[in-house]
């Protein structure tokens, strides 16, 4: 048998209610987690002025630099899909915070823009901008603008091989929530000056990556670069016509992974001594060249247990050591032209990972001790 209750009408009203209510703020409580600001139309406009200050040109970005881009899309640039009336935050290369819509990554890498890059650029609008990446781009030997301090927001900054000249603009130093930093560049186009690498080093409290390479540092004395953070895993300054004695101290910070150094080609007017002991331990990647090294190739360089590549083009005397064969994870070995002598030592046969290696132009005697495609 069935039993039915039966509601009174004000209290059958009050229980519909009570479900409707229940319903809607279920439904509000939810899209509230779900929506998405769409970018603003002032950040939008900027964008969009932005890519009216250059022509996009085909033949500008190298292969070398622009990687798998290059390869997988030669003929396209990002900004070809930034069309008004189109959310910016769906636009190639543009990255928007979920919450507030605010523009906070942009990825120019690579998009074959040509032309000056005018100071009063609108992108200085982006004010909340934490990444900004405009690598391999032809901007014609512009100057960095200063007003590139505006950024306050900024974490990672690559305007490498954009063809920016000049010196580089003491506001550079006035982004200190930088993590990375790659001012990367054809030899001599950049130029950095004592006093704005000082104040580079002092504020730059956070920074992990610090990339330099080709920018002219002639007056800078290398030991500027010991004040750097403790936090550092990459300094890379190649081709940077450094000279006098650059700290040998820079193998021992904690976290260092990769260091590139050289000095002028040619020239040996640049001189680090290889420590004797405490490498950094963390180490993967080690390439000098065009300088001086010291007098010999330490024993101490088979602690390196992390190091993946070796790379000492650079004057150097005596033998390689037998400690050398300790580097179990080696895949790169390059030693060439470094004016060592003796006998390969047989322990470079435990070096099962090893991919390429260059002996050439040195004095070495003796067996090859294991099989291998080397280059003498």
């Amino acid at each position: 048998m069935r039993i039915f209750t039966k509601l009174s009408p004000p209290l059958c009203l009050l229980f519909v209610f009570l479900c409707l209510k229940t319903a809607f703020s279920s439904s509000i409580h939810a899209s509230s987690f779900s929506t998405t600001h769409l970018c603003s139309h002032e950040e939008a406009l900027a964008l969009l002025q932005f890519k009216t200050s250059f022509s996009i040109n085909y033949t500008i970005s190298d292969p070398y630099y622009c990687g798998d881009h290059f390869y997988t899309k030669p003929n396209y640039s990002k900004i070809e899909s930034w069309k008004e009336g189109i959310d910016c935050c769906s636009w190639d290369g543009v990255s928007c915070d979920n919450v507030t819509g605010h523009v906070i990554a942009l990825n120019l890498s690579c998009s074959f823009l040509y032309g000056t890059f005018p100071s009063n650029s609108t992108l200085f609008f982006l004010r909340n901008l934490q990444s900004l990446n405009l690598a391999s781009n032809d901007f014609r030997f512009s100057k960095i603008p200063p007003e590139i301090s505006q950024f306050t927001r900024l974490k990672h900054l690559d305007i490498s091989y954009s063809q920016f000249s000049g010196q580089v603009p003491a506001e550079i130093a006035h982004l200190p929530k930088l993590v990375s930093l790659n001012l990367s560049n054809e030899p001599s186009d950049l130029i950095l000056e004592t006093t704005t690498l000082k104040n580079l080093v002092h504020n730059l409290s956070e920074v992990r990556e610090l990339e330099l390479g080709g920018v002219n540092m002639t007056s800078v004395n290398p030991r500027f670069f010991m004040n750097l953070s403790s936090s550092l895993t990459t300094l890379n300054l190649l081709e940077s016509a450094l000279r006098g004695n650059f700290p040998n101290s820079i193998f021992r910070f904690p976290n260092l992974k990769n260091f590139y150094l050289s000095g002028s080609i040619g020239e040996r007017n640049l001189i680090i001594d290889l420590p004797s002991s405490n490498w950094s331990s963390p180490l993967q990647q080690l390439f000098l060249s065009d300088m001086d090294c010291g007098s010999r190739l330490p024993e101490s360089i088979g602690d390196l247990k992390s190091l993946q590549s070796l790379g000492l083009e650079c004057n150097l005397k005596g033998s390689i050591p037998a400690s050398i064969g300790n580097l179990s994870q080696l895949t790169d070995l390059d030693l060439y032209s470094s004016n060592l002598s003796g006998q390969i030592p047989p322990s470079l046969a435990n070096l099962t990972q090893l991919i390429s290696i260059d002996l050439s132009f040195n004095q070495f005697s003796g067996p090859i001790p294991f099989h291998a495609r080397l280059n003498f």
